[in-house]
């Protein structure tokens, strides 16, 4: 039986690997225990993704850049069946799709998926505001602010920015001061509920 390398078989985190090292870099990674890269999880992402493009009519070439320009809205038909039907942009969808508890999970199913017409995304249009504005609330609330100055982190924004304030006396902090962590769990939560 051939030999298979320990990345081929999951999460590998740095501490575990690199703990004792002497490396400035190394450390830091330990410090952050920053995940392994894996190839597998990458082609999961990208197959579901080219899947997403089949539904939205583009091809695969399509750049990000031109997908978030034409911005498709998505709706899932395969969680209508236990809960509101949900409409999410592309990047949602996509990790959406490869939650363990989705309907079409590992199936390669698009045919739950619909793209929204013009007319339903103008409709839903006060509904998206108010899931981007409460994503981004939620996400300031989350305990994933690291400090840029020090290695204070596992604070939410307020009181980052206050941590900030007070201890390297910035009287106002912006986003070059803090930022959210790298580890933060991956979110499908920006989605709009439809009745």
């Amino acid at each position: 039986m051939p030999a298979i390398h320990d990345c081929s078989q999951g999460v590998v985190r740095f501490k575990e690997r690199l703990g004792d090292s002497d490396d400035p870099y190394v450390q830091a990674l330990v410090k952050l225990d920053v995940k392994s890269w894996h190839p597998g999880n990458y082609y999961v992402m990208y197959t579901t993704l080219e899947r997403i493009l089949a539904v939205c009519g583009q091809d695969r070439l399509i750049t990000v850049r031109e997908l978030d320009r034409l911005d498709p809205r998505l709706s899932c038909n395969g969680c209508r069946a236990y809960r509101r039907p949900m409409v999410c942009r592309w990047r949602e969808a996509v990790v959406h799709m490869e939650t363990e508890w989705h309907p079409s999970y590992g199936s390669g199913k698009t045919s739950l998926w619909e793209v929204l017409s013009e007319e339903e995304v103008k409709k839903l249009a006060p509904l998206d505001r108010a899931a981007d504005e409460n994503a981004i609330r939620r996400m300031n609330l989350q305990p994933f602010w690291w400090c840029r100055h020090c290695e204070t982190h596992g604070l939410n924004r307020n009181d980052m920015a206050q941590h900030v304030r007070d201890e390297h006396d910035i009287a106002n902090p912006s986003d070059t001061d803090f930022f959210s962590s790298p580890n933060k769990p991956i979110s499908a939560e920006r989605v709009v509920y439809v009745d």
